[in-house]
Parts: structure tokens; C-alpha cells; sequence
């Protein structure tokens, strides 16, 4: 009996050993940029960054810009991206939430990339192919991101048409599974679920967050994958 329970241990310890979890809290002081790559949008000229608050970071713009300026002319200004720093390889299932928040109407989101590409002349990380899964006022919109002759394109593969308050915190939860028919993912806040295929994706992918359309403000970032593992870049 003893020599039972001492395999059920192990074999429990053998399984904690392989599940993979990632936490960032994005206050002042608990959480370190090391942990991430800033990437750029393959739409703009440059790789933006972060202002540092008291419990959360939000996009570094120009102090006098208006939210309806950042909405309806400065896009280049307002896109800030990065990425965990290690591609996630997933076995049957990865969950990644985000609590976030926008100021005027749009677009925090989370942001799934097979790979990252390079930008020339700088050097710079570059999304190629990715997905977008974005909150806004009107609701949840997941979008996919290609590359075509190498230039961008992009089509809004689903949607759920919901009202979002600004200044509001919320917790925006993706979960992509394995199963028979591809791997497919659930998108969920507030209760409020959807869920699409996502064909082509593959099992290795960077997870991160965008800020973008608007002042967008990130308090968290958290990895789940049970029996998965992390990849060197």
C-alpha cells in the first residue's frame, strides 16, 4: 500500500512538473519587462512603448494627443505591442487572460503569433501572421492577421456584439483547446462567451497583449498550460 501511494505521488508531481504558468502584474515594481519582446506592427513605422502607473501600464503617447486623435488619426502613435518572450508549446489546452481597460471606445487586446518576423532596416520584431482577439465598447472581435506577398492583410474571422463601458475594468479570457476537428478557441468577459476555429494556427505560438485605437490600459497578464512547456525564442 505504501509503495502505491508513494507512485501516485510521483506520478502527480510528475505531472505538476509538466503544466507551464506565467503571472505578470503590472504594477510598479512587481513585474519585470525582461519577461517580454516589444514587437512592431507590420502597419506602422515604429515599435512603441509603455508608460509606467501606480497598478497598471498604458501606452506611451503624446501627452496632448485626444482620445478622439488617437482614435481617428494616430494610429502609428497609439499601437504598443510585446509578447511573453517564449513561444508557448501547448498539448491539449492554454488559457491566457488580461484585465484591461480603454479610455474612450477601443482597443485593448490579446494578440496569438506563430512567429515574429524581423523588420528591415531596423531589426526590430515584426508581426507576420496573428491573431487578435479585441475588446471594445461595442463588443468582442477576434481577427485574423496575414501576410500576403509580404504585405499585411487582415479579415474579422468572428464576433459578439456586446456594450463595454470605458474606464471599466474587465478580465478578457481566451482558451485555445485541441480537438479532433482543429484547435479551437473560446473568448469570454463578463460572462459573455464565444467561441471559433482556428485553422492554420499550429501548436507553438508567442502570447502577448496590444494596446491600440485609443488609451488602453493593462493591470495584468496571466499564462495557463497544463502539460505544455516553453520554447527558447
Amino acid at each position: 500500500m505504501k509503495k502505491y501511494f508513494v507512485l501516485l505521488a510521483g506520478l502527480f508531481f510528475a505531472v505538476q512538473l509538466s503544466a507551464f504558468e506565467f503571472k505578470a502584474d503590472f504594477s510598479k515594481g512587481k513585474w519585470d519587462p525582461a519577461d517580454f519582446v516589444m514587437v512592431k506592427g507590420p502597419r506602422w513605422t515604429k515599435v512603441g512603448s509603455w508608460i509606467q502607473e501606480k497598478d497598471h501600464i498604458v501606452q506611451n503617447v503624446p501627452a496632448t494627443a485626444t482620445e478622439l486623435d488617437l482614435y481617428r488619426r494616430m494610429h502609428d502613435e497609439a499601437y504598443v505591442a510585446m509578447c511573453y518572450g517564449k513561444k508557448i508549446q501547448m498539448d491539449k489546452k492554454v488559457v491566457c487572460t488580461s484585465t484591461m481597460s480603454f479610455d474612450y471606445r477601443m482597443a485593448p487586446l490579446i494578440v496569438i503569433a506563430p512567429s515574429l518576423g524581423t523588420h528591415k532596416p531596423s531589426g526590430s520584431p515584426e508581426f507576420r501572421e496573428h491573431w487578435e482577439i479585441v475588446l471594445y465598447d461595442l463588443g468582442m472581435n477576434v481577427w485574423k492577421h496575414m501576410w500576403i506577398n509580404d504585405k499585411p492583410a487582415w479579415v474579422k474571422h468572428s464576433y459578439l456584439l456586446a456594450p463595454y463601458k470605458p474606464l471599466t475594468r474587465y478580465e478578457l479570457k481566451i482558451s485555445i483547446s485541441a480537438t479532433r476537428k482543429g484547435q479551437m478557441m473560446e473568448v469570454e468577459c463578463e460572462s459573455r462567451k464565444f467561441g471559433c476555429h482556428l485553422p492554420g494556427l499550429g501548436k507553438e505560438f508567442y502570447l502577448g497583449i496590444i494596446g491600440c485605437e485609443g488609451r488602453n490600459r493593462f493591470y495584468d497578464f496571466k499564462i495557463s498550460a497544463p502539460n505544455g512547456k516553453v520554447l527558447e525564442k
